[in-house]
């Protein structure tokens, strides 16, 4: 597989474009657009599926058609048609938004999967502004400013679609678990019968951090009628090629396959359409049980101080030794959950990590190591993230511009404004889900999210171990991993307007004994780090068969170790 990470090119399996090209093409007429030609997989397994169909090899070619913008792509594509003594005459080398092209009956294809990060503004200006213009149904106030591009390509394709015409696309999966996203589900279950979306256990891409769907959608001309969605996920090893089975009727039934049906008329685009792949039969319970209720009605969340720039403001204790930080320009940082081994971060253990903690304006700094490291990292030269760029000096990169804070190096003036949470929620999960106890009051990083009681039940220190008791249970881990974002390298991530809107007991409603006796099997976490009494009393108070959580659990864990190995 070839990657051009830059131009957000991960090329597709040919087994994979195989299984989408025979779903979409239909007829020997069918003109076929694909949404980047890359090195040419669709356009070839495209032009065979036509002559299957019995379109003569000059008849198919003239009805694929495309656009590649990487020009030396497009000459390695072009070099390979000439030995193969092919000439697509509809295939050229431009900017898919600046392309215009006729009605088609099938669209195919992996859109680059780039992120916004990767685009100057101007640019994601240029395209937001492009399928708006092109597209009377979506408004500006549609589309999100967070949109990832991958959605403005298939929003750009699907205008070409002709009623009837069928999608077949893969694509990152995000969409349909992030904020971004809701236009997008929206915009299918208004003008498509959606037949089916396929999720997979495994990465399909080596060395991608993308976890790709398959969509199959015809368009339709009217509102479509309430439908089935197959909500498709493919477990360990099962060749892409069984695949084709599933548009069998009647279905088989295929090992490694699990198929959630879901009424089109059920399906909210504000909540994550992700959980039918994973806890299908679990949503239901919680949606449906009167005791759950928004995380946001019962705690304020938001992300941990992001600094903008990790390698300068988080030191490790021998890099302070190294600069000689004094100790008042440092305080002790929790970057993230994953870096503690404990239930509680207690101030009788060494701290990790700290974080540059300096307010002060660089003219009264003056005899102090803490300035030596600011000029330091004036002078440091730093990549930007996602881009192909280089400032000199953290405080020219953009981000941090855009902080507006009192000095580039001003994290402190935020902290003491905002305060410290003593409750630390993991952001991005991976084998081990725990939420932490910040009794020590360390700075909260950019990798967690701070949890803050709304409501006072008993005393402060009690209502925090009330909420730890609840987080650490087996039943927030199945909620907090199975409504997460996974990506292909296995982590889980939920976003923070996706963790203000998790399903959660309202704990408000617990009598004084029911609290009394999660704080107790809390205290009996902390003495043997099992949350078996935790488990049972939740179970006990909800009337939940906890037996469908354990098995949740281990298979979410499961599908997380699964992610990082890609199988053929």
């Amino acid at each position: 597989m070839i990657m051009d990470k830059e131009l957000g090119a991960v090329y597709t399996p040919p087994e994979v474009a195989d299984l989408l090209a025979n779903w979409a093409i239909q007829s020997p007429d069918d003109l076929v657009l694909d949404l980047g030609i890359g090195e040419g997989v669709f356009v070839f397994t495209t032009c065979r599926r036509l002559v299957s169909l019995g379109a003569s090899p000059a008849q198919a070619v003239s009805q694929i058609y495309g656009t590649e913008v990487n020009e030396v792509t497009f000459k390695k594509f072009t070099e390979l048609t000439s030995q193969l003594g092919l000439d697509f005459p509809e295939l050229t080398c431009q900017d898919f938004f600046q392309a215009s092209f006729p009605q088609v009956d099938a669209v195919i294809g992996n859109p680059p999967y780039i992120r916004r990060s990767g685009f100057s503004a101007e640019r994601l200006r240029e395209i937001r502004n492009k399928v708006i213009e092109t597209n009377p149904e979506i408004r500006g106030e549609d589309l999100s400013q967070l949109t990832d591009v991958y959605v403005y390509f298939l929003l750009q394709a699907i205008k070409s679609l002709k009623p009837e015409g069928r999608l077949a696309v893969i694509v990152a999966d995000s969409w349909l678990n992030v904020r971004y996203g809701r236009f997008l589900k929206n915009y299918l279950k208004t003008h498509f019968d959606i037949e089916r979306i396929i999720n997979f256990d495994r990465p399909l891409f080596e060395n991608a951090q993308v976890k790709p769907i398959l969509i199959f959608a015809t368009k339709k001309t009217y509102p479509p009628i309430s439908t089935q969605v197959a909500f498709t996920r493919v477990m360990n090893g099962l060749p892409i090629s069984s695949l084709s089975q599933l548009f069998q009727s009647p279905e088989p039934n295929l090992d490694d396959i699990n198929t959630k049906l879901v009424p089109s008329e059920e399906l909210n685009d504000a909540e994550p359409w992700g959980v039918h792949f994973k806890i299908s039969e679990i949503d239901m319970i919680l949606t449906q049980n009167d005791w759950f209720v928004p995380l946001q009605e019962i705690a304020h969340t938001r992300i941990g101080i992001q600094t903008l720039a990790k390698n300068f403001f988080a030191l490790t204790p021998e890099q302070i030794q190294d600069t000689g930080v004094e100790p008042q320009f440092l305080e002790p940082f929790a970057h993230s959950v994953a870096q503690f081994e404990h239930q509680v971060i207690d101030e009788n253990i060494p701290p990790s990590l700290y974080v540059f903690y300096c307010s002060q304006p660089k003219d009264e700094l003056n005899g102090t190591q803490a300035l030596v490291h600011i000029q330091s990292g004036e002078q440091e030269m730093v990549k930007v993230r996602g881009k192909d760029e280089v400032v000199i000096g953290y405080h020219n990169k953009e981000r941090i511009i855009k902080e507006n804070r009192p000095h580039w190096y001003d994290i402190k003036s935020t902290v003491e404004r905002r305060g410290r949470a003593s409750i630390l929620i993991p952001r991005l999960i991976s084998h081990r889900y725990i939420a932490l106890w910040n009794k020590a009051g360390y700075v909260p990083g950019g990798v967690t999210i701070e949890l803050i009681p709304h409501v006072s039940l008993q005393s402060k220190e009690e209502d925090i171990l009330l909420y730890l008791a609840l987080l650490n249970s087996t039943l927030m881990e199945v909620v907090f991993r199975g409504y997460a974002q996974m990506y292909g390298g296995g982590a889980s991530t939920v976003g923070l307007a996706q963790t203000k809107l998790l399903p959660v007991p309202d704990i408000t409603r617990f009598t004084t004994d029911q609290q009394n006796t999660l704080i107790s099997a809390y205290h009996a976490f902390l003495g043997n780090g099992e949350r078996e009494s935790i488990d049972d009393a939740i179970w006990d108070i909800l009337d939940l068969n906890g037996d469908i959580f354990y098995s949740a659990v281990e298979d979410l864990v499961m599908l997380a170790l699964t992610a990082k190995k890609k199988i053929d």
